[in-house]
């Protein structure tokens, strides 16, 4: 049996597993604003915004 918490940031859950929160600040977290630069660092973030420059030039 499956225990369900309730957190109270927590908007909505999926059966598919996505959590929807309510929270200002998630962005401004340490752990999160590590995790961003680091996708900004990694090749498939760098091969999206390449393919992103191509498809619309006009957009910087």
């Amino acid at each position: 049996m499956i225990e369900v918490k309730k957190n109270k940031d927590v908007v909505k859950a999926t059966k598919e597993g996505r959590i929807y929160i309510e929270n200002e600040d998630f962005f401004k977290q340490e752990k999160v604003q590590s995790l961003i630069s680091r996708l900004k660092k990694s090749s498939i973030f760098k091969e999206i915004e390449s393919k992103k420059k191509e498809l619309n030039p006009e957009i910087t």
